[in-house]
């Protein structure tokens, strides 16, 4: 999964898709001035088939296929509080009442290599290490993107 943010949006949101992208094993890119279309473009040719853009009050997702073409994704995510550290890992699995719908979302495929577990439950996403952790206040939605990704 490419992972970015809306355009000109402030530094803790560039941060935070960095480290969902270390977390989720995506591949974070720096938006810039590239449009939807371009990104889109990049994602086709690394052979991602989704697009996260992180955003301060949600999170939304574009599908791609292999001719390019893109569609948003039903469903979102609002985003409330959050708060990461440095030394993030990679994630193992997800667990949790809500989690296979979580990692359709983040086109999330548990990683044998990794030995940690995330955990998503009552609107909270909890990945924690000894020395590292992540955890985002976020509500699964059914709409499209408002704002301007």
């Amino acid at each position: 999964m490419l992972i970015t943010t809306s355009r000109y949006t402030e530094k803790d949101i560039r941060d935070l898709a960095k480290a969902i992208a270390v977390v989720f094993s995506g591949e974070y890119v720096a938006r810039g001035k590239k449009t939807i279309d371009s990104l889109v473009n990049e994602s086709r040719k690394k052979g991602h088939a989704r697009i996260c853009v992180v955003m301060p009050e949600q999170i939304v997702f574009i599908k791609v296929n292999e001719l390019g073409q893109w569609s948003w994704v039903e469903e979102s995510l609002s985003l409330g509080k959050f708060d990461f550290s440095e030394g993030l890992c990679a994630c193992r699995s997800l667990q949790g009442k809500d989690a296979s719908k979580f990692a359709m979302l983040f086109d999330f495929e548990e990683n044998e290599n990794a030995e940690i577990d995330a955990k998503f439950e009552n609107g909270n996403f909890v990945f924690e290490t000894n020395s590292a952790y992540l955890k985002m206040e976020i509500e699964i939605k059914k709409e499209t993107p408002r704002g301007k990704p």
